[in-house]
């Protein structure tokens, strides 16, 4: 009998023995996975740079056989504009951000990114919670977190996707998941096609991925996913939402 393997460790993350770093039923490790996979399957691991962004992204780019950075939380947006005009448009720049990161503390990096059409790909880790710090929720999503709970942030989601599409710079928008095989191959064509623009320097582009944060949501990982496929994608839908040209 022939055997085929089908399914397998990212041959770009390095193993380590503590090399997981992540909570039970936390979905940050599946979206480093579609996001190496993607990679992996373009060809590019030698042209390109992986910036990590705060939270709970932290530990990734120490993880990962690329050349990589740990940026200061917010910031992945400027630091990989300002490689992108170093090294110049044969270089693919992919920042992996949580959505405290890029939406709380580096709205303006990434805002502004936006507006100059910087040739950059940026993945948004959605999990609507600082996973890292606390109870709190970040402003990309509702979470099941109490409503009894004195929240510091708003209860309505900032929408980064619809907000974006309306900027002349930005070549490509998407929204997908990681809580099913369907939604992983879906996510990953998306994070195929806006590296593929940015190789075009077409323009900015973001990919944003709904994910489970069970240990801040007080939920198991079955509920996480319920949650999200009942409540988030009720708010947030998945798909691709701007598909540009140049600029």
């Amino acid at each position: 009998m022939v055997k085929e393997v089908v399914c397998g460790k990212p041959r770009l993350w390095r193993y380590r023995s503590a090399s997981l770093p992540f909570c039970s039923g936390c979905q940050l490790g599946v979206g480093i996975r579609v996001i190496l996979e993607a990679i992996e399957e373009l060809g590019i691991e030698g042209k390109t740079i992986f910036l990590g962004g705060g939270g709970c992204a932290y530990p990734l780019p120490s993880l990962l056989d690329l050349d990589a950075m740990q940026c200061p939380n917010g910031r992945a947006a400027s630091i990989g504009s300002a490689i992108k005009r170093l090294h110049g448009r044969e270089t693919v720049i992919i920042t992996y951000q949580d959505d405290n990161d890029a939406l709380a503390v580096g709205t303006e990096p990434l805002i502004h990114a936006a507006l100059r059409g910087d040739a950059i790909t940026v993945i948004m880790a959605n999990n609507a919670s600082y996973g890292s710090t606390g109870w709190q929720m970040a402003p990309a999503g509702d979470s099941p977190i109490s409503p009894e709970m004195d929240k510091p942030n708003p209860s309505f989601p900032l929408n980064i996707i619809e907000l974006l599409a309306e900027f002349e710079g930005v070549s490509y928008l998407a929204r997908g998941a990681v809580s099913s095989a369907e939604d992983f191959e879906d996510t990953k064509g998306y994070i195929k096609k806006a590296i593929q623009k940015q190789m075009t320097s077409a323009g900015f582009n973001l990919v944003e991925i709904l994910m489970a944060c069970p240990t801040r949501w007080h939920l198991t990982p079955q509920e996480s996913l319920k949650w999200i496929r009942e409540v988030m994608v009720a708010q947030l839908p998945l798909g691709e939402f701007k598909m540009g040209g140049g600029i």
